[in-house]
């Protein structure tokens, strides 16, 4: 056999061995997570709430949400935007746009979570939620 065939041949065979221990690490790794599953407390099953006003029926459970607009106010004192409404999409870093007023930037999440079929998350000077799914 000459010497580039054997070389490929060797390779193969490593590659071969490489995916076999692959295949036996997964059930492995999914032993332990059904392990760490296991030990969790059992969560308490919710209790039923009471009927809803019309108005409050039109909001979706956050399941179903698309995407989930958050109004906030920007902390950070090194940002020159400091002290100013912005509108983030959840999940997300960056900053849709910044505004003066609270307000106003509702109104701008408003419409964004119209077009996107979303909603939005409303928060207090302090960063706590003031109003959920609005």
């Amino acid at each position: 056999m000459c010497f580039f065939r054997r070389k490929k041949k060797d390779k193969k065979v490593k590659e071969e061995k490489k995916v076999e221990k692959k295949v036996e690490e997964k059930p492995a790794a999914q032993e332990k997570v059904e392990k760490k599953e296991a030990a969790k407390p059992a969560a308490k099953p919710a209790a039923k709430p009471a009927a809803k006003p019309a108005a409050k029926a039109e909001a979706k459970p956050a399941s179903e949400v698309k995407d989930i607009y958050h109004v906030l106010l920007n902390n950070d004192e090194k940002n020159p935007n400091y002290k100013r409404w912005r509108v983030r999409k959840q999940g997300s870093r960056m900053t849709i746009q910044h505004f003066d007023t609270q307000a106003e930037a509702i109104k701008f999440a408003e419409d964004l979570a119209k077009k996107a079929d979303g909603s939005i998350v409303i928060h207090k000077m302090d960063g706590k939620i003031r109003k959920q799914n609005y």
